[in-house]
């Protein structure tokens, strides 16, 4: 529609198109997003365009990073026409009232009045991690960046788990033997006389056998 809106212009050269946008207030998709990013590698003069003319007011990355696009001192760097078609006083009782929101609105101020695009972290309905995913790294020691390494990471924090569980499930005070039966952890406490037993999964028999050879080496 877009192609069939502009090919008049091939019999009048002295014509132009002019894009005139907000950010969206969802992740940027289709063609603006296509001609967003077009229009930033031409500033960036990635793509050399003599004829396109691309006038982005966007908050620059540092910037970004820093948190410095919510200082209202910074407004101005979005709002080319500050004190006249809109007031820096708005700006900020709108910000104000959007700045704990959780529906959505603090979205779309962002991408409205701050000209934010708007990312996996800024959506109302996004995963609260994904506000420091892209902060997130892991030590060398604990991962060296392979899938492989990944993979182990997680299979070593499992065999933890499991083990801790497996340990919380005798009680303090227990006697140091344990018995492991084809699906129970058999205990006997001091001055109970009879044996107690704890009924366990049947997914549970590794731990139990595990914490059965603990038990023996005396290190439990």
């Amino acid at each position: 529609m877009l192609r069939e809106a502009t090919g008049g212009q091939v019999s009048r050269p002295e014509g132009y198109t002019l894009y005139l946008t907000t950010q969206s207030d969802e992740p940027p998709a289709g063609v603006f997003k296509e001609k967003l990013a077009y229009a930033r590698d031409v500033r960036d003069g990635v793509v050399e365009n003599r004829k396109f003319l691309p006038v982005l007011y966007e908050f620059p990355e540092e910037m970004l990073k820093a948190d410095e696009h919510l200082d209202p001192a910074n407004f101005y760097v979005t709002n080319p026409n500050i004190g006249r078609s809109v007031s820096q006083t708005w700006l900020e009782d709108e910000f104000a009232k959007i700045l704990n929101a959780e529906d959505g609105t603090k979205q779309v101020f962002y991408a409205k009045h701050l000209n934010v695009e708007i990312g996996v972290g800024l959506r109302h309905d996004a995963w609260i991690g994904a506000v420091y995913w892209a902060q997130a790294k892991a030590a060398v020691e604990l991962w060296d960046g392979s899938l492989e390494g990944f993979l182990e990471a997680g299979r070593g924090r499992r065999r933890r788990h499991r083990w801790r569980r497996a340990r919380r499930s005798v009680r303090p005070g227990a006697a140091r033997s344990v018995e492991v039966g084809s699906a129970h952890l058999v205990d006997v406490e001091p001055g109970m006389g009879t044996p107690g037993r704890i009924p366990a999964p049947q997914g549970h028999r590794q731990q139990a056998e595990r914490l059965h050879d603990r038990t023996d080496a005396g290190s439990l």
